[in-house]
């Protein structure tokens, strides 16, 4: 997959994992589990996700 394409990928994931947090209450790791998010990448969304509370 090219870089473009990635950064659209992880920017919608993103806008789920925001959405599904904040109407479900869930934690970041419950949401990235409902979206089916491999594991390995948690790491990455849930620094994107820090990144955006500041």
């Amino acid at each position: 997959m090219c870089n473009l394409s990635e950064g659209v990928v992880a920017t919608a994931r993103l806008t789920c994992l925001k959405a599904l947090i904040k109407n479900t209450g869930w934690s970041a790791k419950q949401a990235l589990a409902a979206l089916k998010i491999p594991e390995k990448e948690y790491d990455m969304y849930i620094a994107m996700l820090e990144e955006l509370k500041r």
